[in-house]
């Protein structure tokens, strides 16, 4: 069997990673193969593998391959989610990160994550609190198709409790070098993925209090697709990316909620930015202008729309690594800025 533990950033992925492991270990089958890999060919193990395997794969940054083997039924997935505002926060208290290093990671991770089927999924929600849950082990036991004794899922339940898992990452410094393996940024477990930087206070909705008004609006900005997908809400208007996300060249200054622009008889670019990730497929583009001018659009350094800022533009996204840009050009009269609206067209129809 093939699990692929396909969660964003800090939403108790580790932990459904050592619950499905510990599952499929209790379940009396073959050999069980743990790793962290976004694509089969990272999994650096022997070939052939035993017939009888289990293999089971965590993931931030989903890649083709292990895409086809779950549309394919292939194998199972399981995907954990949080409101990525507090992912971003998370990453920021536990790893020290800038928010806009946080921001990156988790924008790019759920856009990878939005290619994964619906259907035949198991998805889990961080504000469920499913990684206190009895009940959550059961579930992923039912969708792995294995036993779930009694004294497994009550095994299970104490070893990766919170009180467990603080006690444990608070001994990893002390362990012998065999059983850690030291990172730039922290010290992880072997044997559970577990790391020093691992539990912070666990809170939902703390986004609200440690993130900056500023901050909060360039997050919502860059994550609105997945914050409309996954239910948590946000935008007053959704898909506006705000002038606010964007940066400017010496030809436009920031006036309260937009860009005013110079006028200038040469199209200069005056505006551009924010460099968001955007799921896989195609998206149509409306840029906010008080006066028609030039834009475009490059997409993982590659020029993939221009027209005028009165078009609706379209362009397609084909790797989810990609940063996207948007530019605006200067015209002979002054001009202002206030965003741009992205959707997703309507599928044509046969």
């Amino acid at each position: 069997m093939i699990v692929i533990n396909a969660g964003v950033f800090s939403s108790a992925s580790t932990w459904v990673s050592n619950i499905a492991r510990g599952l499929l270990q209790a379940s009396g089958g073959g050999p069980v193969i743990s790793a962290y890999a976004d694509s089969l060919t990272e999994v650096r193990r022997p070939l052939p593998l035993p017939d009888d395997m289990h293999l089971m794969l965590k993931t931030h940054h989903i890649k083709r391959d292990l895409l086809l083997l779950i549309a394919a039924g292939a194998a199972k997935a399981i995907v954990p989610m949080r409101d990525p505002r507090d992912c971003i926060v998370s990453l920021m208290q536990r790893f020290h990160r800038s928010f806009d290093a946080a921001l990156r990671d988790v924008s790019s991770s759920l856009a990878h994550i939005d290619a994964i089927p619906s259907q035949g999924v198991l998805a889990l929600r961080y504000e469920d609190r499913f990684a206190e849950k009895r009940e959550t082990i059961l579930k992923i036991a039912a969708f792995l198709g294995v036993n779930s004794r009694p004294e497994t899922v009550a095994k299970l339940h104490h070893d990766f409790s919170v009180a467990e898992v603080s006690a444990l990452v608070a001994r990893i410094p002390t362990m012998p070098e065999g059983d850690i393996v030291r990172r730039v940024d922290s010290i992880a477990h072997k044997n559970t993925g577990l790391h020093t930087n691992h539990i912070t206070d666990t809170l939902s909705g703390k986004y609200a209090r440690l993130l900056t008004p500023s901050q909060l609006r360039i997050a919502e900005d860059a994550l609105f697709h997945a914050l409309e997908k996954h239910g948590y809400g946000g935008q007053a208007e959704a898909g506006l990316v705000s002038a606010a996300s964007f940066s400017t060249t010496d030809a436009a200054v920031r006036s309260g909620d937009r860009i005013e622009i110079a006028a200038d008889e040469r199209p200069i670019c005056a505006v551009f930015g924010p460099y968001f990730n955007l799921p896989i497929g195609d998206w149509a583009v409306r840029f906010r202008t008080d006066v028609d001018c030039g834009v475009d659009i490059v997409a993982g350094g590659r020029l993939v729309g221009f027209g005028r800022s009165s078009d609706l533009l379209q362009f397609s996204i084909d790797d989810p690594w990609s940063e996207v840009e948007y530019r605006v050009y200067t015209v002979p009269t002054v001009n202002a800025f206030r965003g741009v609206v992205l959707s997703r067209p309507a599928p044509l129809r046969g």
